[in-house]
Protein backbone atom coordinates (compact mmCIF):
# COMPACT_ATOMS: atom_id res chain seq x y z
CA UNK A 1 0.00 0.00 0.00
CA UNK A 2 1.40 3.61 -0.90
CA UNK A 3 2.15 5.95 1.79
CA UNK A 4 2.79 3.19 4.00
CA UNK A 5 5.97 3.11 6.25
CA UNK A 6 7.29 -0.69 6.97
CA UNK A 7 8.41 -0.72 10.69
CA UNK A 8 9.90 -3.38 13.21
CA UNK A 9 8.71 -3.15 16.35
CA UNK A 10 12.23 -2.53 17.76
CA UNK A 11 12.02 0.67 15.74
CA UNK A 12 8.69 2.29 16.82
CA UNK A 13 8.28 5.58 17.36
CA UNK A 14 5.15 7.46 18.52
CA UNK A 15 5.60 10.17 15.46
CA UNK A 16 5.05 7.15 13.08
CA UNK A 17 1.85 7.63 11.58
CA UNK A 18 0.73 5.46 8.39
CA UNK A 19 3.12 1.83 10.10
CA UNK A 20 2.58 -1.36 8.57
CA UNK A 21 3.74 -3.53 11.06
CA UNK A 22 3.86 -7.58 10.15
CA UNK A 23 4.40 -10.40 13.11
CA UNK A 24 2.91 -13.26 14.56
CA UNK A 25 0.07 -13.33 17.05
CA UNK A 26 1.49 -15.31 20.30
CA UNK A 27 -1.00 -14.64 22.94
CA UNK A 28 -4.69 -13.60 22.76
CA UNK A 29 -7.14 -13.04 25.12
CA UNK A 30 -11.23 -12.50 25.29
CA UNK A 31 -12.84 -9.76 23.59
CA UNK A 32 -14.97 -7.89 26.19
CA UNK A 33 -18.04 -4.79 25.83
CA UNK A 34 -18.20 -2.02 27.56
CA UNK A 35 -21.33 0.50 27.51
CA UNK A 36 -21.03 4.06 27.71
CA UNK A 37 -23.54 7.09 28.59
CA UNK A 38 -22.85 8.69 25.23
CA UNK A 39 -22.27 5.95 22.81
CA UNK A 40 -23.67 2.61 21.90
CA UNK A 41 -22.34 -0.61 23.07
CA UNK A 42 -18.39 -1.21 22.15
CA UNK A 43 -15.98 -3.53 22.41
CA UNK A 44 -12.56 -4.53 23.12
CA UNK A 45 -10.02 -7.34 22.11
CA UNK A 46 -6.14 -7.69 23.04
CA UNK A 47 -3.55 -9.66 21.15
CA UNK A 48 0.65 -10.06 21.68
CA UNK A 49 2.58 -9.61 18.06
CA UNK A 50 6.43 -10.46 18.18
CA UNK A 51 8.43 -9.84 14.65
CA UNK A 52 11.75 -11.08 16.58
CA UNK A 53 13.20 -13.61 19.07
CA UNK A 54 13.70 -10.16 21.07
CA UNK A 55 11.08 -8.32 20.13
CA UNK A 56 7.27 -8.50 21.57
CA UNK A 57 4.26 -6.06 22.00
CA UNK A 58 0.79 -5.56 22.84
CA UNK A 59 -1.95 -4.75 20.72
CA UNK A 60 -5.68 -3.84 21.66
CA UNK A 61 -8.43 -3.36 19.15
CA UNK A 62 -11.37 -0.98 19.95
CA UNK A 63 -14.38 -0.99 18.03
CA UNK A 64 -18.09 -1.76 17.81
CA UNK A 65 -19.30 -5.00 18.92
CA UNK A 66 -19.72 -7.03 15.78
CA UNK A 67 -16.42 -5.66 14.65
CA UNK A 68 -14.26 -7.09 17.62
CA UNK A 69 -15.74 -9.95 17.31
CA UNK A 70 -15.71 -10.68 14.14
CA UNK A 71 -11.64 -10.02 14.59
CA UNK A 72 -11.15 -11.97 17.87
CA UNK A 73 -12.88 -15.13 15.53
CA UNK A 74 -10.65 -14.63 12.34
CA UNK A 75 -7.36 -14.46 13.72
CA UNK A 76 -6.11 -16.94 16.17
CA UNK A 77 -2.33 -17.40 18.17
CA UNK A 78 0.11 -18.54 15.72
CA UNK A 79 -1.68 -16.62 12.76
CA UNK A 80 0.73 -14.02 10.61
CA UNK A 81 -0.46 -10.77 10.22
CA UNK A 82 -0.08 -7.02 9.11
CA UNK A 83 -0.98 -4.17 11.53
CA UNK A 84 -1.64 -1.22 9.28
CA UNK A 85 -2.56 2.21 10.70
CA UNK A 86 -2.35 1.52 14.48
CA UNK A 87 -1.81 4.16 17.15
CA UNK A 88 1.64 3.92 18.31
CA UNK A 89 1.21 5.11 22.21
CA UNK A 90 3.99 4.83 25.53
CA UNK A 91 3.32 2.55 27.97
CA UNK A 92 2.51 3.75 31.58
CA UNK A 93 3.89 0.34 33.63
CA UNK A 94 1.83 1.94 36.47
CA UNK A 95 -1.71 1.98 34.09
CA UNK A 96 -4.46 -0.43 35.57
CA UNK A 97 -4.73 -2.39 32.04
CA UNK A 98 -0.65 -3.19 31.98
CA UNK A 99 -1.91 -5.72 34.61
CA UNK A 100 -3.93 -7.30 32.19
CA UNK A 101 -1.61 -7.86 29.60
CA UNK A 102 1.27 -10.04 29.23
CA UNK A 103 4.86 -9.07 29.37
CA UNK A 104 6.68 -7.35 26.54
CA UNK A 105 9.65 -5.85 25.45
CA UNK A 106 8.38 -2.76 23.67
CA UNK A 107 7.94 0.34 25.44
CA UNK A 108 5.47 0.91 23.20
CA UNK A 109 1.71 -0.56 22.93
CA UNK A 110 -0.23 -0.74 19.10
CA UNK A 111 -4.00 0.46 20.08
CA UNK A 112 -5.89 0.02 16.68
CA UNK A 113 -9.63 1.53 16.07
CA UNK A 114 -12.11 0.59 13.88
CA UNK A 115 -12.39 2.66 10.88
CA UNK A 116 -9.00 3.89 10.70
CA UNK A 117 -7.10 0.91 11.28
CA UNK A 118 -6.55 -2.58 9.67
CA UNK A 119 -5.93 -5.89 10.75
CA UNK A 120 -4.84 -8.84 7.37
CA UNK A 121 -3.15 -11.71 7.02
CA UNK A 122 0.26 -11.02 5.42
CA UNK A 123 0.65 -12.69 2.26
CA UNK A 124 4.73 -12.17 1.86
CA UNK A 125 6.97 -15.37 0.94
CA UNK A 126 8.63 -15.10 4.66
CA UNK A 127 6.04 -16.83 6.31
CA UNK A 128 8.08 -19.26 8.17
CA UNK A 129 10.54 -16.89 9.26
CA UNK A 130 7.92 -15.97 11.49
CA UNK A 131 5.90 -19.17 12.69
CA UNK A 132 9.53 -20.28 13.46
CA UNK A 133 9.06 -17.85 16.12
CA UNK A 134 6.16 -19.87 18.01
CA UNK A 135 8.86 -21.90 19.74
CA UNK A 136 10.65 -18.89 21.22
CA UNK A 137 9.49 -18.66 25.28
CA UNK A 138 7.61 -15.34 25.91
CA UNK A 139 10.16 -15.05 28.79
CA UNK A 140 13.67 -15.68 30.17
CA UNK A 141 13.33 -19.39 31.36
CA UNK A 142 15.86 -18.61 34.59
CA UNK A 143 12.87 -17.67 36.46
CA UNK A 144 10.72 -20.63 36.26
CA UNK A 145 8.92 -22.26 39.34
CA UNK A 146 8.92 -25.85 39.85
CA UNK A 147 5.66 -27.79 41.15
CA UNK A 148 7.36 -29.55 43.71
CA UNK A 149 7.68 -25.82 44.80
CA UNK A 150 4.56 -24.56 44.17
CA UNK A 151 3.11 -27.88 46.29
CA UNK A 152 4.83 -27.59 49.34
CA UNK A 153 4.52 -23.46 49.06
CA UNK A 154 1.52 -23.73 52.22
CA UNK A 155 0.08 -20.22 51.57
CA UNK A 156 2.84 -18.34 51.01
CA UNK A 157 2.63 -18.38 46.82
CA UNK A 158 -1.21 -17.97 47.18
CA UNK A 159 -2.01 -14.99 45.03
CA UNK A 160 1.53 -14.96 42.97
CA UNK A 161 1.99 -15.10 39.38
CA UNK A 162 4.66 -17.56 38.48
CA UNK A 163 6.55 -18.86 34.85
CA UNK A 164 6.48 -22.74 34.48
CA UNK A 165 8.40 -25.33 32.44
CA UNK A 166 6.28 -28.19 32.20
CA UNK A 167 5.31 -31.13 30.20
CA UNK A 168 2.01 -32.34 29.22
CA UNK A 169 1.29 -35.82 30.80
CA UNK A 170 -2.57 -35.97 29.83
CA UNK A 171 -4.96 -34.20 27.59
CA UNK A 172 -8.79 -34.27 28.44
CA UNK A 173 -11.34 -33.87 26.07
CA UNK A 174 -13.59 -30.44 25.23
CA UNK A 175 -16.29 -30.54 27.57
CA UNK A 176 -19.50 -27.98 27.97
CA UNK A 177 -20.24 -26.57 31.82
CA UNK A 178 -22.36 -24.34 32.85
CA UNK A 179 -20.96 -21.12 34.86
CA UNK A 180 -23.51 -18.46 35.64
CA UNK A 181 -25.95 -18.18 33.08
CA UNK A 182 -23.51 -19.35 30.02
CA UNK A 183 -22.49 -22.36 28.72
CA UNK A 184 -18.58 -22.66 28.52
CA UNK A 185 -16.25 -24.86 27.04
CA UNK A 186 -13.63 -26.00 29.30
CA UNK A 187 -10.43 -28.54 28.30
CA UNK A 188 -8.10 -30.03 31.62
CA UNK A 189 -4.60 -31.11 30.99
CA UNK A 190 -2.35 -32.47 33.46
CA UNK A 191 1.36 -31.08 33.39
CA UNK A 192 4.10 -32.66 35.30
CA UNK A 193 8.16 -31.83 35.57
CA UNK A 194 10.92 -33.77 37.12
CA UNK A 195 9.98 -33.14 40.38
CA UNK A 196 6.08 -33.59 40.24
CA UNK A 197 4.02 -36.56 38.91
CA UNK A 198 0.92 -34.03 37.65
CA UNK A 199 -1.04 -30.84 38.55
CA UNK A 200 -4.15 -30.07 36.37
CA UNK A 201 -4.63 -26.83 34.44
CA UNK A 202 -8.46 -25.87 33.18
CA UNK A 203 -7.93 -24.10 29.54
CA UNK A 204 -11.27 -22.04 29.08
CA UNK A 205 -9.59 -20.05 25.82
CA UNK A 206 -10.90 -21.11 22.69
CA UNK A 207 -7.40 -20.86 21.26
CA UNK A 208 -5.59 -22.77 23.95
CA UNK A 209 -8.79 -25.75 23.62
CA UNK A 210 -7.75 -26.15 20.08
CA UNK A 211 -4.04 -25.82 20.53
CA UNK A 212 -4.32 -28.88 22.99
CA UNK A 213 -5.40 -31.25 20.18
CA UNK A 214 -2.15 -30.85 19.39
CA UNK A 215 -0.01 -31.62 22.57
CA UNK A 216 1.19 -35.05 22.69
CA UNK A 217 1.53 -36.21 25.96
CA UNK A 218 4.95 -37.03 27.93
CA UNK A 219 6.14 -35.31 24.78
CA UNK A 220 5.34 -32.34 24.48
CA UNK A 221 6.43 -29.26 26.75
CA UNK A 222 4.62 -26.17 27.66
CA UNK A 223 6.29 -22.89 28.80
CA UNK A 224 3.57 -20.89 30.93
CA UNK A 225 4.22 -17.05 31.41
CA UNK A 226 2.70 -15.71 34.78
CA UNK A 227 0.20 -18.26 35.91
CA UNK A 228 -1.26 -17.46 39.23
CA UNK A 229 -1.22 -20.44 42.38
CA UNK A 230 -4.40 -20.25 44.45
CA UNK A 231 -5.30 -22.32 47.05
CA UNK A 232 -8.58 -24.08 46.72
CA UNK A 233 -10.38 -26.87 49.17
CA UNK A 234 -6.99 -27.12 50.44
CA UNK A 235 -5.11 -27.72 47.29
CA UNK A 236 -2.55 -25.35 45.09
CA UNK A 237 -4.36 -24.89 41.53
CA UNK A 238 -2.66 -23.20 38.18
CA UNK A 239 -4.70 -20.59 36.82
CA UNK A 240 -3.82 -19.11 33.12
CA UNK A 241 -4.16 -15.08 33.85
CA UNK A 242 -5.02 -12.40 31.00
CA UNK A 243 -1.15 -12.21 31.01
CA UNK A 244 -0.10 -15.34 30.41
CA UNK A 245 1.24 -17.21 26.92
CA UNK A 246 1.60 -20.65 26.35
CA UNK A 247 4.70 -21.63 24.34
CA UNK A 248 4.46 -25.16 23.28
CA UNK A 249 8.06 -27.09 22.93
CA UNK A 250 10.16 -24.22 23.12
CA UNK A 251 13.57 -24.50 21.39
CA UNK A 252 15.88 -24.64 24.36
CA UNK A 253 17.66 -27.53 25.93
CA UNK A 254 15.76 -27.64 29.56
CA UNK A 255 12.66 -28.49 27.41
CA UNK A 256 14.58 -31.60 25.91
CA UNK A 257 15.93 -32.94 29.46
CA UNK A 258 11.84 -32.71 29.85
CA UNK A 259 11.12 -34.65 26.87
CA UNK A 260 13.63 -36.77 27.85
CA UNK A 261 12.79 -37.47 31.28
CA UNK A 262 8.80 -37.94 30.55
CA UNK A 263 9.88 -40.49 27.65
CA UNK A 264 12.10 -42.64 30.17
CA UNK A 265 9.79 -42.36 33.45
CA UNK A 266 7.34 -44.55 34.71
CA UNK A 267 3.97 -43.33 34.98
CA UNK A 268 3.08 -42.55 38.73
CA UNK A 269 -0.02 -41.99 40.56
CA UNK A 270 -1.05 -37.51 40.02
CA UNK A 271 -0.12 -35.39 43.16
CA UNK A 272 -1.89 -36.74 45.89
CA UNK A 273 -3.00 -33.53 46.85
CA UNK A 274 -5.54 -33.44 44.11
CA UNK A 275 -6.43 -37.05 45.31
CA UNK A 276 -8.96 -37.75 48.64
CA UNK A 277 -7.30 -41.20 50.04
CA UNK A 278 -9.05 -44.28 49.35
CA UNK A 279 -8.62 -48.19 50.04
CA UNK A 280 -7.62 -47.34 53.84
CA UNK A 281 -7.60 -50.38 56.22
CA UNK A 282 -9.67 -50.36 58.75
CA UNK A 283 -7.80 -49.16 61.43
CA UNK A 284 -8.60 -52.37 64.27
CA UNK A 285 -6.32 -53.98 61.14
CA UNK A 286 -3.35 -51.66 61.63
CA UNK A 287 -0.36 -52.59 63.86
CA UNK A 288 2.43 -49.59 62.51
CA UNK A 289 2.04 -47.50 65.34
CA UNK A 290 4.14 -43.97 64.51
CA UNK A 291 4.37 -40.83 66.82
CA UNK A 292 3.98 -37.26 65.41
CA UNK A 293 7.66 -36.76 64.73
CA UNK A 294 8.04 -40.05 63.29
CA UNK A 295 5.34 -38.94 60.72
CA UNK A 296 6.97 -35.91 59.81
CA UNK A 297 10.34 -37.64 59.18
CA UNK A 298 8.18 -39.34 56.72
CA UNK A 299 6.54 -36.66 55.32
CA UNK A 300 9.75 -34.70 54.45
CA UNK A 301 10.98 -38.10 52.66
CA UNK A 302 8.39 -37.58 50.48
CA UNK A 303 8.53 -34.44 49.95
CA UNK A 304 12.20 -34.84 48.75
CA UNK A 305 11.74 -38.03 46.79
CA UNK A 306 8.42 -36.78 44.64
CA UNK A 307 8.44 -40.03 42.24
CA UNK A 308 7.87 -42.22 45.32
CA UNK A 309 4.51 -43.20 46.03
CA UNK A 310 2.99 -41.24 48.49
CA UNK A 311 -0.19 -42.88 50.13
CA UNK A 312 0.78 -45.62 53.40
CA UNK A 313 -1.30 -46.65 57.00
CA UNK A 314 -0.32 -46.06 60.58
CA UNK A 315 -1.83 -45.64 63.85
CA UNK A 316 -1.09 -42.36 65.73
CA UNK A 317 -1.83 -41.37 69.24
CA UNK A 318 -2.03 -37.56 69.22
CA UNK A 319 -4.40 -34.75 70.63
CA UNK A 320 -6.45 -32.25 68.33
CA UNK A 321 -4.36 -28.84 68.93
CA UNK A 322 -6.54 -26.71 66.07
CA UNK A 323 -9.71 -27.41 64.65
CA UNK A 324 -9.72 -25.17 61.71
CA UNK A 325 -13.30 -24.30 60.47
CA UNK A 326 -12.72 -20.82 59.23
CA UNK A 327 -11.26 -22.22 55.91
CA UNK A 328 -13.65 -24.12 53.29
CA UNK A 329 -14.38 -27.47 55.08
CA UNK A 330 -17.06 -28.89 52.74
CA UNK A 331 -15.65 -29.78 49.32
CA UNK A 332 -16.87 -31.80 45.90
CA UNK A 333 -15.17 -34.94 45.09
CA UNK A 334 -15.95 -36.98 42.23
CA UNK A 335 -18.54 -39.77 42.20
CA UNK A 336 -16.28 -42.67 41.30
CA UNK A 337 -12.77 -41.98 41.23
CA UNK A 338 -13.14 -39.68 44.67
CA UNK A 339 -10.82 -37.06 43.39
CA UNK A 340 -11.37 -33.78 44.66
CA UNK A 341 -13.52 -31.45 41.77
CA UNK A 342 -12.58 -27.65 41.52
CA UNK A 343 -16.17 -26.53 42.14
CA UNK A 344 -15.74 -23.87 40.08
CA UNK A 345 -15.55 -26.29 37.18
CA UNK A 346 -17.22 -29.06 38.42
CA UNK A 347 -16.16 -31.72 36.89
CA UNK A 348 -13.32 -34.90 37.29
CA UNK A 349 -9.92 -34.15 36.47
CA UNK A 350 -9.24 -37.66 36.42
CA UNK A 351 -8.55 -39.04 32.71
CA UNK A 352 -8.65 -42.39 33.83
CA UNK A 353 -11.82 -42.17 35.14
CA UNK A 354 -15.15 -42.80 33.57
CA UNK A 355 -16.29 -39.40 34.83
CA UNK A 356 -13.08 -37.73 33.95
CA UNK A 357 -13.01 -39.02 30.49
CA UNK A 358 -16.32 -38.38 29.93
CA UNK A 359 -17.48 -41.66 29.22
CA UNK A 360 -20.31 -41.62 32.04
CA UNK A 361 -22.15 -38.52 33.61
CA UNK A 362 -21.89 -38.40 37.80
CA UNK A 363 -22.94 -35.81 40.15
CA UNK A 364 -19.92 -35.27 42.54
CA UNK A 365 -20.30 -35.78 46.05
CA UNK A 366 -20.51 -32.88 48.90
CA UNK A 367 -18.01 -34.24 52.00
CA UNK A 368 -16.16 -32.47 54.71
CA UNK A 369 -12.53 -31.70 54.56
CA UNK A 370 -11.51 -29.93 57.59
CA UNK A 371 -8.18 -28.78 58.62
CA UNK A 372 -6.78 -30.08 61.85
CA UNK A 373 -3.50 -29.91 63.95
CA UNK A 374 -2.30 -33.27 65.62
CA UNK A 375 0.70 -33.77 68.10
CA UNK A 376 1.69 -35.72 71.03
CA UNK A 377 4.82 -35.38 73.19
CA UNK A 378 7.13 -35.78 69.73
CA UNK A 379 5.94 -32.49 68.10
CA UNK A 380 2.82 -31.21 66.42
CA UNK A 381 1.90 -31.23 62.81
CA UNK A 382 -0.18 -29.06 61.26
CA UNK A 383 -2.68 -29.18 58.07
CA UNK A 384 -3.88 -32.84 58.27
CA UNK A 385 -6.84 -33.51 56.57
CA UNK A 386 -9.87 -34.82 58.30
CA UNK A 387 -12.07 -36.03 55.61
CA UNK A 388 -15.35 -37.59 54.82
CA UNK A 389 -16.43 -40.56 57.13
CA UNK A 390 -14.02 -39.98 59.93
CA UNK A 391 -15.06 -36.02 59.97
CA UNK A 392 -18.72 -37.03 60.11
CA UNK A 393 -17.84 -39.54 63.00
CA UNK A 394 -15.90 -36.35 64.65
CA UNK A 395 -18.90 -33.75 64.35
CA UNK A 396 -21.81 -36.39 64.70
CA UNK A 397 -23.26 -34.96 61.85
CA UNK A 398 -23.71 -35.54 57.84
CA UNK A 399 -22.55 -32.84 55.31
Amino acid sequence: MSGLMRVCIKDLNSNIGNSLIVGIIIGKRRWNTFSSLTKAERAVWSFTLRDSAQDTINVTCWGSVTYIQTLHDSFHIGDVVDIIKAQIRIRSPGERSESFQPVVNSPFALVYNEGQSQLQFHDGDNINYYTSMMQIPSKKISGTCSLYDIQNSATSMSGVNVDLLVGVRTVGPVKTVTAGNEQKKVRNIIVMDQTNSGIPIALWEEDDIIRASQWEPRKTVLFISDCRIAIRNGSHAILLTPQTIITANPSIKASLELVNFMSNSTPIPISHSFIVPENIPNPEFISNVISVAQLIKKMEYFNSNPNIEVQFSGVTYAFITDFNLETQSVVLKCGICKWKIDPQIGICFNQDCPAGSGSELVAPNKVFDILVSLADHTGEIKNVHLLDDSAEKVLEMKV
